[in-house]
């Protein structure tokens, strides 16, 4: 399909709107802006680049009417030069006005910058853009030079004397900005809350959160103000962050220009639609899937000799590869004792085979030797990074001169520290991995070191870098080729896969633009994944941007300070609203769809009879099973070894599934009855991903039980396909989840692992198969659909378990065999042969219902396209009146509330309590900093009681007793909190540390006082005197001039020293 027939539904719609008169192409110009012409290439070489540059555009069309109900989108224009690199161009233009763009409009007389080079089509796209004074969202792969356009911007705000903000996620990513654009334009300033630099410069480099502050405050600044960039703009699908983006960029008023950076993104339209929409201003998409340098990827099996090419530099996958690599691994099976309470969880992901030390230094020898450092070694945690820093302490692949280079660079880094703060085992060990030429980079690394890693990575002489993924936000650090250590990473729930867009972002990281042909990705394998798994993760597309936004309460706060400020406003302004209703219009089609199914479903009297009766016991028999074989303290005894049951369980979720665009997919596929055979009962320590969230208790509490599954059992079937050890998988399941006992159990043997062990077992279900109907609705159903056989026995709860004292078991027992029989009635009558017949019509109607129902949620859900954050607003408005900080009549702002609003580092309405109880006077600087370090100590705590001095019993009782009171004023406005939780997650771990630290202890004496990270604590100190400053700010704001002097007291005690150490940056 060529471009014009692809795109012709998507702009089609837009052109009639408006009579034709604005459906014209609207493409920029793509204007020669070099100072120097690049030499052709080969013919050869042209189509090879051209070949590599395909992508995919399809994801990007759709109708007017549907994703971009109030702007006009032209069609996408595509552009490519000589050497085959592509870009899309596609335009969001509010209906009142009209495009002002030509297809041969002319490059600007005088550019605000020159380069010397060429321009690749993307970047010729968004200057042209912006020299038109319109806002541009650039969508291109890492490395591909989306900065150009960004510094564009900024030159022409320097031309015509305008001011530029440029924002970026992260503190580290804003300082690494600053230096760079303070050395390609002189007036840069930064504001980051820890530092401010020049704030009247011309481009002024801010975190995000500081460009929201300021549009809280009304700011004079924003008027002066025609520019705002926001670097890494997909950083706003992070799920607690994300909101500060969306906030930002609503409340930024309409004479600002944007000029949006992201990784690629499938649904940069919407984006761009929703900044046309709210904005009314026309925004423009320039798209490109392009790499500038290709990348190939490679398998390393664990315990493998070589690597695996499975992906080609023009994105082929290559399945015979990959399916030699998939056979060097072990088939996914873990054994627990097959008699007793086993010691450990057993699961396919948890007992997983193991990539050692041999394995990556096989992998970092052939790096070496092919010449491909640098390279990054991506692993998904501290500790992994460093144990295979360590891991190479016989490996050496720095020359003399980079060695002594080295040592210059980190003896002048680290010269501001104290001669104590250079002894630091940190500091010490990481010298000596550095002079080899090995570095490691993540967040717990000591800010100064982190940061001379990143100088020496910049300046080549670190060869071998271990990151964790945050290395791949922001700045531009590639390398050669990168390495995965492992393809699941825990994301705070659960061990998962990799998504595609996480796999991209980091990937992307190989090669260098100019100096490497391709880069090289290396993924190390420890177990077998399924080749369209591997598809999704190794060649899957990026993830769509979707909205996080959510209500803050700081946010509610500082929109009800200003008159005439509406909050509702802002939530119907969000990208997350903004999405929903444009799904409203595909739900109504899709419900019409489903209606329509259940419409034609039309079956006989006697089928909706037994339809009807049959869920009446369906709703019986489940609550008989919570009662029998889902209670532990009645069902232990009957779960032997050996004895068959019938479980709910799902498959569990693939790589693939992270890819659905369906909101409402459950992140678990849905569940389905299967067989298996009890091999152990354990005690509750770990659930598998292959059980339903919901099946889960509220306390976690359940009994588990190590159940053998396997091909041979098929959904309800028991078929017997293959009896061997490459089939058998072991599952660790509650007791919740057990759907029926059988009666028959079959002979376990002492060691499961063998094969001949597995087909002994295999040979006792081939039995049962032969003799019994094993359908599991043929066995709860008796003989209703069972023509040959007799059903599977079941264990009986009142006759085998013995529940006959249970009253309510009786009775429920009596009503359902009541039920069963008038089932049996219904279908007396009826001959043998014609009962399959009649059992088809009853899930047919069932299906009917099913259809029915989901038709109506689609409508309720059309309806209802207000965001959820809308329903939040009001109960959190009823939270800030319950405790004061507006007034119940009119909700007017409170003197609390306006010291809330001077909060953002921690949760503003328990800091507000604290304020005004008292809870802070008489107290001196060490307990106020150490009370307020449960605050901003948002990690996981890893213990139970923290064992604290006398003198912080006290804060630390005031402050659960606060933190109770205001989660308490949250559930009783409808919010749903745990009480407790809410108040226990305020971690204590580092009380005493920070109250040794404010006291004037060393770094490297504190820093004994916990197992924490030195850059955890140091990130933790600095988040708190941000909170005392806040503080202290809020006291001003309500005249407590005494409290303000005693905060800033306790901020001077904490702001000193190793944790303050300047920027290298700077």
């Amino acid at each position: 399909m060529d471009l014009e027939s692809l795109f012709s539904s998507f702009g089609g719609a837009a052109q009639r709107s408006s009579n034709g008169s604005e459906g014209a192409d609207y493409a920029a110009a793509l204007p020669t802006m070099a100072a120097c012409a690049r030499s052709q290439p080969q013919e050869t070489d042209v189509q090879l680049r051209s070949e590599r540059s395909k992508f995919e555009v399809t994801a990007m069309a759709g109708r007017c009417e549907r994703n971009m109900p109030e702007v006009l989108t032209t069609k996408a224009i595509q552009s490519s030069d000589a050497w085959g690199v592509r870009a899309t161009h596609l335009s969001a233009i509010p209906l009142t006005r009209k495009p002002s763009g030509h297809a041969k409009e002319p490059a600007p007389r005088h550019p605000a910058k020159q380069y010397p080079f060429v321009l690749d089509p993307f970047q010729a796209m968004g200057i042209n853009f912006i020299e038109r004074d319109e806002s541009v969202l650039v969508s291109a792969h890492t490395s591909a030079g989306k900065t150009v356009v960004a510094e564009y911007a900024i030159a022409k705000s320097f031309r015509d004397s305008q001011r530029v903000i440029y924002t970026s996620p992260i503190k580290a990513l804003s300082n690494q900005k600053f230096r760079d654009l303070q050395s390609e334009f002189g007036d840069v300033g930064l504001m980051t809350g820890d530092i401010t630099i020049n704030p009247l410069a011309k481009c002024l480099v801010m975190t995000t959160e500081i460009l929201r502050s300021m549009l809280y405050r009304g700011s004079e600044v924003m008027r002066e103000v025609k520019w705002v960039i926001y670097d890494e703009i997909h950083y706003m699908r992070d799920r607690d962050r994300g909101v500060v983006w969306e906030e930002s960029i609503i409340l930024l008023p309409h004479t600002i220009r944007y000029v949006f950076l992201s990784a690629t993104i499938p649904n940069a339209h919407e984006f761009a639609a929703w900044i046309a929409t709210i904005h009314h201003q026309p925004c423009h998409v320039v798209y490109t899937e392009f790499r500038p340098t290709p990348l190939v990827h490679y398998v390393f099996p664990a315990g493998g000799n070589g690597l695996h090419l499975v992906v080609d530099e023009l994105g082929n996958f290559r399945d015979s590869n990959f399916q030699k690599a998939m056979a060097h691994l072990p088939c996914p099976v873990s054994v627990p004792t097959a008699h007793g309470v086993a010691s450990n969880a057993v699961s396919t992901r948890s007992r997983r085979p193991q990539q050692d030390d041999d394995d990556l230094r096989k992998v970092l020898s052939h790096v070496h030797r092919c010449d491909l450092q640098p390279c990054i070694v991506f692993s998904f945690s501290k500790n992994k990074c460093e144990k295979n820093a360590r891991s190479l302490s016989a490996s050496n692949y720095t020359t003399t001169a980079e060695k002594v280079l080295i040592q210059e660079i980190f003896r002048a880094a680290v010269r501001s520290l104290s001669v104590e703060d250079r002894e630091l085992p940190q500091v010490q060990q990481l010298v000596s991995l550095l002079e080899r030429g090995v570095g490691v980079h993540h967040g717990g690394l000591l800010p100064v070191v982190k940061e001379v890693v990143e100088i020496l990575f910049q300046e080549g002489l670190i060869k071998v870098l271990f990151a964790t993924e945050t290395f791949a936000i922001g700045i531009n650090m590639p390398a050669k080729s990168v390495i995965f250590t492992e393809c699941r990473k825990y994301d705070g729930s659960e061990f998962r896969w990799l998504s595609a867009g996480e796999y991209i972002q980091m990937s992307g990281r190989a090669g260098r633009r100019g100096k490497d042909d391709r880069g090289t990705v290396i993924q190390m394998l420890n177990e077998r994944i399924e080749p369209e798994s591997a598809k999704y993760i190794l060649c899957g597309k990026p993830e769509a941007l979707n909205s996080s936004y959510h209500v803050t309460y700081n946010m509610l706060l500082n929109l009800l300070r200003v008159e005439g400020a509406d909050p509702d406003h802002l939530v119907r302004s969000s990208f997350h609203r903004y999405q929903q209703a444009s799904k409203a219009p595909a739900l109504l089609v899709r419900a019409d769809a489903l209606q329509a199914k259940a419409d034609a479903i039309d079956v006989d009297g006697l089928a909706r009879q037994v339809h009807k009766v049959k869920r009446q016991l369906d709703v019986i028999r489940n609550d008989l099973r919570r009662r029998s074989v889902q209670c532990p303290g009645r069902v232990l005894q009957w779960l032997q070894p050996g004895r068959l049951v019938y479980f709910r369980a799902t498959r569990p979720r693939q790589p693939s599934d992270a890819g659905s665009r369906d909101e409402n997919a459950h992140s678990i596929v849905q569940s389905t009855g299967r067989w298996g055979v009890i091999v152990a009962v354990q005690a509750p320590k770990h659930l598998p991903s292959v059980l339903e969230h919901e099946q889960m208790s509220e306390t976690g509490h359940h009994q588990l039980v190590d159940v053998l599954v396997g091909s041979v059992f098929d959904k309800d079937r028991l078929t017997i396909r293959n009896a061997s050890l490459d089939s058998a998988q072991f599952w660790t399941v509650p007791v919740s989840t057990i759907v029926e006992l059988s009666a028959l159990r079959v002979h376990m043997p002492s060691d499961l692992r063998k094969p001949e062990s597995i087909s002994m077992v295999y040979h006792s279900l081939r039995e049962i198969e032969q003799r019994f109907n094993t359908d599991v609705v043929t066995a709860v159903w008796g003989n209703g659909r069972s023509l040959h056989k007799d059903p599977l026995p079941l264990l009986d709860p009142l006759q085998d378990m013995k529940l006959n004292d249970d009253g309510d078991f009786v009775k429920h027992a009596t009503t359902a065999r009541k039920l069963d029989v008038k089932l049996q009635h219904l279908l007396a009558d009826q001959p043998l042969d014609s009962l399959a017949a009649v059992w088809k019509h009853v899930e047919e109607w069932e299906s009917k219902g099913n259809l029915e129902r989901d038709a109506e949620k689609c409508r309720r859900l059309a309806i209802n396209t207000s965001c959820p954050a809308t329903s939040d607003l009001y109960c959190m408005r009823s939270v800030l009146q319950r405790l004061g900080h507006i007034t119940k009549d009119n909700n007017v702002i409170t003197l609390k509330g306006r010291a809330a609003c001077e909060i953002n580092a921690a949760n503003e309405l328990v800091a507000s309590e604290l304020l005004f109880c008292g809870a802070f006077s008489g107290l001196r600087p060490p307990v106020i900093a150490a009370m307020l370090s449960c605050l901003v100590h948002t990690d996981q705590r890893k213990y139970g009681e923290v064992e604290l001095r006398g003198q912080l019993h006290a804060p630390r009782r005031l402050l659960l007793d606060t933190a109770m009171r205001v989660a308490d004023a949250m559930r009783c406005a409808s919010l749903s909190v745990d009480v407790h939780e809410f108040a226990e997650s305020f971690n204590p771990e580092l009380m005493e540390l920070v109250y040794e630290w404010a006291r004037g202890a060393a770094f490297a004496t504190v820093i004994k006082l916990s197992d924490a990270y030195e850059g955890t604590v140091i990130r933790v100190i600095r988040r708190l005197d941000e909170l005392i400053r806040q503080l202290a700010s809020a006291s001003a704001a309500i005249g407590n001039g005494e409290m303000k002097a005693q905060f800033e007291l306790t901020s001077t005690q904490v702001r000193r020293d190793l944790v303050f150490a300047a920027s290298l940056y700077l």
